[in-house]
């Protein structure tokens, strides 16, 4: 049996769901279960997180200097960013409640196609991916986890050196913001490992349709095997199951991914115009603390939305990638029903593409990332000219104003 990583990743996740107060479902038996000490450890969770953002917020904001929330941007920035926490978590604890349960179900359906992965993996690859997989799992989970969050949350409260914050209030704030990024990253991390257990998927049916092909080079009046048809209906079946399965995560996740990608570029492009906005106009020596915050956010901005494209982008790749290595193979020009299956065979993978979407707003890849530097490198420019603009408005009626007394000083001493 092909040992299956996706459900040893699980769980330490889902030790870390219990953790965080956000595992109110249990699977048991191919069936979803309510868990009662679950369901009343996310309400208290989710009342207390509440409760501390609405004690902290105003103290919080306090500690933003004056000269900052003069500027209507940041100050949108500071709201927006505890709204939106509070919006991405309450999102997931309802996709939790509704849709644990089709999660595992998918979880499930690719673990029972395993023995059919197991004959096909001529290369015996697969525990190599599986490997990968694992280590990817956990340099995902130091950096997004300890580097970004535990750490990430500590490390700027050690650096504030203000005597009458309380370790209470440092407490309160480091709740208020840390929790929601650990439990945003934990769901991403469980839909990046199931992107990465389906693109092993698909890469060794790719991989046996490679040795075919290099068989069909190799042999003359290729195919020779009797069953070669049946084989090839066998892996065109699989990859079709696997682009369904693909697809339910998707939708699973898909909401998720909406609100959390727009919440991302908001605050990515709000944090990179504070940060600018201190270069720019104020002393970056007096705000060096709010300078490595501000690096540290956009650090993990764009590490998370590198990783989401990477992942979808690979696995689409993968995926789609199968109809075109099908139709490499060579069929001897007498072997009419075995060219007919594979012209079938292409014909279905190439009416079932997989395309991974935010709730089919728009796809999720490469394309995406570069739409949003471009998007978010222009937004930064424009504000910041604004800015300069504004300031310079301001700037003639203060220079007239002096010029006007220097002139009119000198005369007066003339005239006398």
């Amino acid at each position: 049996m092909i040992e299956f990583p996706l459900l040893k990743i699980l769980a330490p996740l889902y030790t870390l769901c219990q953790i965080f107060g956000t595992a109110p479902v249990y699977y048991e038996n191919h069936r979803a279960t309510y868990s009662k000490f679950g369901i009343l450890q996310s309400i208290i969770y989710i009342s207390g997180f509440l409760t501390l953002t609405v004690i902290f917020f105003e103290n919080h904001t306090n500690q933003v200097p004056e000269e900052f929330l003069k500027i209507k941007t940041i100050s949108f920035v500071v709201i927006f960013r505890t709204v939106a926490n509070v919006a991405v978590v309450a999102i997931i604890y309802i996709m939790l409640f509704l849709c644990t349960g089709k999660f595992f179900d998918q979880v499930t359906k690719i673990k029972e196609l395993e023995n059919h992965f197991e004959k096909l993996d001529v290369n015996n690859t697969n525990p190599k991916s599986n490997k990968e997989i694992q280590r990817s799992f956990v340099f995902l989970w130091v950096v997004i986890h300890l580097v970004f969050g535990i750490c990430g949350g500590i490390i700027p409260g050690l650096l504030k050196r203000n005597d009458k914050a309380s370790v209470e209030e440092f407490f309160g704030v480091y709740v208020v913001t840390v929790y929601p990024r650990m439990v945003i990253s934990n769901v991403n991390l469980a839909f990046y490992m199931t992107l990465l257990v389906l693109q092993a998927r698909f890469r060794i049916i790719n991989s046996n349709i490679l040795a075919k092909i290099e068989d069909s080079k190799r042999v003359r009046k290729y195919p020779t095997k009797i069953d070669f048809c049946e084989s090839v209906r066998h892996i065109v079946d699989l990859h079709k199951t696997l682009v369904k399965i693909g697809r339910e995560v998707n939708s699973i996740f898909s909401v998720h991914l909406l609100v959390w990608i727009a919440v991302t570029f908001v605050l990515l492009v709000g944090d990179l115009y504070v940060t600018t906005y201190i270069f720019f106009f104020q002393l970056p020596e007096t705000h060096i603390l709010i300078i490595v915050n501000l690096f540290r956010n956009v650090l993990m901005y764009a590490f998370e939305l590198f990783i989401l494209a990477k992942y979808t982008t690979d696995l689409c790749e993968e995926a789609n990638s199968t109809k075109r290595l099908l139709v490499r193979i060579k069929i001897d020009i007498d072997k009419e029903d075995e060219r007919n299956a594979i012209i079938v065979g292409a014909l279905k993978l190439g009416q079932n593409t997989l395309e991974i979407t935010a709730c089919k707003f728009f796809n999720i890849d490469n394309a995406l990332l570069f739409s949003i530097c471009g998007a978010a490198s222009s937004y930064l420019f424009i504000m910041v000219q604004l800015d300069m603009g504004n300031r310079n408005n301001t700037e003639p009626t203060d220079t007239t104003s002096m010029t006007t007394i220097t002139d009119y000083t000198p005369t007066t001493i003339d005239i006398n």
